[in-house]
């Protein structure tokens, strides 16, 4: 029997306007590639696919580092829970890549934020490549955890290792889109997590779920620019 996985290779940010008045840093997840051990395998993956997922290019034969030679199939969807269903149904395991990075138009979109992200990350002692990278992790994992996928991902085990000496991981952190159609520019923000969590929230955030509380948007910036957190202004 073939072993199947789908894996994100790449985390993409971008500003996205959440609500009136309010531009957040949001992780969108558009693309990523199944992967398998035969031919065979991938064949009866592409064969199940319907509209909602596109096919990008053809098959690609890999050798990977152990020797081992496995196929890859590049798609793009618009709704994470479209490809989260498909794994599912067809028992495909939902991975992150061990090297997963952060794509070049994400560099270009945070440009001008990198001051105020280096500040944060640096107030939870990591880089700010660490940083987002654990964020996006974190959230992915709450996101199956969400749609009960976890016995199809090892991405509980990494994150629980990697928040255990974590305290206000999201204070400042950017938020995740489990719908991102940007043609028809049509987003939709995950929110639902346990915000008396110290690992993840060491602000008040009024026991609510606010862009104005928490997160990296352009309110919460401009409150801690005018606490003088980031030093004097120039």
């Amino acid at each position: 029997m073939s072993t199947k996985y789908f894996y994100i290779p790449m985390i993409n940010l971008m500003h996205v306007c959440v609500n009136e008045g309010i531009k957040a840093l949001c992780y969108g997840v558009t693309r990523g590639y199944f992967e398998t051990d035969s031919l065979e395998g991938m064949f009866e993956i592409i064969d199940n696919i319907d509209d909602s997922i596109k096919l990008v290019d053809k098959i690609d034969k890999v050798r990977l580092k152990n020797g081992l030679v496995v196929y890859r199939q590049r798609v793009y969807f618009k709704r994470l829970e479209t490809i989260a269903r498909f794994c599912e149904i067809q028992q495909i395991n939902f991975e992150l890549t061990d090297n997963i990075a952060l794509t070049k138009s994400s560099y270009k979109n945070i440009s001008k934020d990198m001051p105020y992200l280096e500040f944060y990350a640096k107030k939870l002692g990591m880089s700010v490549e660490n940083w987002l990278i654990l964020v996006f992790r974190f959230y992915c994992y709450l996101y199956l955890k969400h749609k009960h996928l976890l016995d199809l991902s090892h991405v509980d085990e990494i994150v629980e290792s990697e928040l255990k000496t974590v305290k206000g991981l999201l204070d400042r952190a950017p938020y995740f889109l489990s719908v991102c159609d940007i043609p028809q520019s049509k987003y939709v923000v995950l929110q639902e997590f346990d915000i008396e969590d110290a690992r993840l929230y060491t602000i008040d955030t009024n026991g609510t779920s606010s862009f104005f509380n928490y997160g990296f948007t352009n309110i919460t910036v401009l409150r801690d620019k005018k606490a003088g957190l980031f030093g004097p202004r120039k």
